[in-house]
């Protein structure tokens, strides 16, 4: 939360009044601690109640600085819920994007050297849509720009600073025009494409296939990946102690026994790994010791021997056994130690097209599913009859914070939501958030 050290006098709101004062707040947060009027930016995160919402904020200095204390207002009775007659409140995420378009007027206003708002003409708001329609954008693009722009016009009785003196209705949906703009009103029909038959019988298709054939293999691979990234060396260190090579031993037979080539590295190590290519790291890994054992005279002559019989792989591989087919073979030979999190991605990726298509829950439906949130319903004879997903539905509801909402799914979306729990630690309620094999996984468990 930044204060600004330039103060603008503001008659009708004071500089610590609280931006976000009639807002319900995330649990967690403290009201006093939010942003307030006089901050040069307003950080939204304490009022966005979707989990999986990214960090938003109003920054105000990214403005043409004779535009800031107007927008300031603006920005100010949107969020307090401050509205003229007629208009509807809107979500804090919806305030975001409307900085954004009116942002992308006022600079564009101060390259053409406005000063003030109410110095805007006709000519000008034309010039305006005339720039957009340039861009190439698509007309909801446009038309969302310039209906944003028109706030400006609409809260007018609500701000103290000058503002727009005309309204940009006037220009911009002129009866004389080749097309008539519908900026006064939003229609609620959703005129997104259907994904055509030939993308979507395809993507589905694969889909299936990861969650109902892949996902054990891919599970299997995870879980030995984590078992080694997290081993800690045994007791007992330096290079002569027997134990590591008895250690050593053991898991080079299994190389042996499974007809394996030694992992080769993918990066610079010691010199005598250097010399023969071998992933001094993975052996390390593989029998708990620390990595300069390995290359010590009690165990180096080992990995030699082992070199020369079984010879180097293409890369590191996972031992976890692959059983699922593609076209009658494998559909893998191995996975790699180092793609473990792609291959972990697209399931990921997978269990949510699966979800979202064959339940018909929305976006944040789907990534607000947690463990347990699939019910079987079960007959008589212990069959299962029917499957019910339980999650937070949002839209529509008149609350932010959403509403608990079920949906009837089959057996399928079932496997799918199973194969996430799997997935994450037990520990982890959210199904959608970063699998424990990512780069920079936290197991914050079910927290924000």
């Amino acid at each position: 939360m930044t204060t600004s050290t330039a103060r603008t006098l503001h008659p009708g709101i004071p500089h610590n009044a609280l931006v976000l004062a009639n807002q319900p707040l995330v649990s967690g947060y403290v009201l006093e601690s939010t942003a307030r009027f006089g901050d040069d930016k307003w950080d939204l995160s304490p009022v966005l109640h979707q989990r999986h919402q990214h960090v938003l904020s109003l920054d105000f200095t990214t403005l043409p600085i004779q535009f800031r204390a107007v927008t300031k207002e603006l920005f100010f009775a949107l969020l307090t819920n401050d509205h003229p007659q007629g208009l509807e409140p809107v979500r804090p995420v919806t305030v975001r994007g409307h900085f954004s378009k009116i942002k992308d007027f006022l600079v564009w206003a101060d390259q053409r050297g406005i000063t003030t708002l109410p110095a805007v003409t006709a000519e000008d708001l034309e010039a305006y849509s005339q720039r957009l329609t340039g861009l190439r954008s698509t007309q909801h693009d446009r038309t969302a720009k310039l209906g944003a722009v028109r706030l400006l016009w609409h809260y007018r009785t609500k701000l103290f600073a000058p503002t727009l003196s005309l309204d940009p209705i006037v220009v911009w949906a002129d009866p004389s025009s080749a097309a008539v703009r519908k900026i006064s009103s939003h229609t609620r029909e959703n005129r997104t494409h259907r994904i055509p038959e030939q993308v979507l019988a395809p993507l589905l298709t694969w889909a299936l296939r990861w969650t109902e054939e892949f996902a054990d293999d891919v599970l299997r691979a995870q879980e030995e990946y984590l078992q080694l990234r997290d081993a800690r060396p045994l007791a007992g260190r330096g290079s002569g102690h027997t134990g590591h090579r008895d250690r050593l031993a053991k898991v080079l037979d299994h190389y042996r026994t499974t007809g394996r080539p030694l992992p080769r590295r993918t990066y610079a190590q010691g010199t005598n790994a250097s010399r023969l290519g071998v992933n001094v790291n993975f052996l390390a890994r593989k029998a708990q010791v620390h990595n300069s054992t390995l290359v010590g005279q009690l165990c180096w002559p080992l990995i030699e021997e082992a070199v020369d019989q079984l010879g180097l792989d293409d890369a590191t591989y996972l031992h976890s056994p692959i059983h699922a087919e593609l076209d009658g073979h494998l559909w893998i030979r191995a996975i790699g130690y180092n793609d473990i999190e792609m291959y972990v991605r697209l399931l990921q990726t997978a269990a949510y097209i699966v979800i979202a298509f064959l339940s018909g829950m929305r976006d944040c439906e789907v990534k607000h599913m947690e463990r347990g949130c699939v019910n079987v319903w079960r007959d008589e004879d212990g069959q299962a009859v029917r499957h019910r997903v339980t999650s937070q539905a949002f839209k529509g509801e008149d609350t932010p914070l959403g509403v608990e909402a079920t949906w009837i799914v089959n057996a399928t979306v079932a496997r799918a939501v199973d194969v996430l729990e799997r997935m994450h630690p037990e520990s982890h309620d959210l199904l959608f958030t970063l699998p424990a094999v990512s780069r920079g996984y936290t197991d914050f468990g079910s927290s924000r």
